[in-house]
């Protein structure tokens, strides 16, 4: 049986067509701070905010990525309300 096989498409829509998704990541060890270079990188993505319990972590990640740190996720969620929220912990 052969695999099915979709049709390659394109996407034409540029970022002036829309907003960008505000992404905060929630924990900073070696996964969180690829998902917080990943989200800073993309086009699509506007990483508004980095959060772990260890605060020398998250001022790390802060001044890497120039977001806000913090280091309670509830505090962090009133006080940025992204969109995303990518939870590495």
């Amino acid at each position: 049986c052969a695999p099915t096989r979709f049709p390659r498409y394109t996407v034409t829509r540029s970022m002036s067509d829309s907003k960008r998704v505000r992404v905060a990541v929630i924990g900073l060890g070696h996964i969180g701070n690829l998902h917080s270079r990943l989200y800073q990188g993309d086009e699509q993505a506007e990483l508004v905010a980095v959060c772990d319990l260890i605060q020398e972590r998250a001022e790390a990640a802060a001044a890497r990525y120039g977001v806000p740190s913090f280091t309670n996720a509830q505090e962090m969620l009133n006080a940025i309300n992204p969109a995303v929220v990518s939870g590495a912990t």
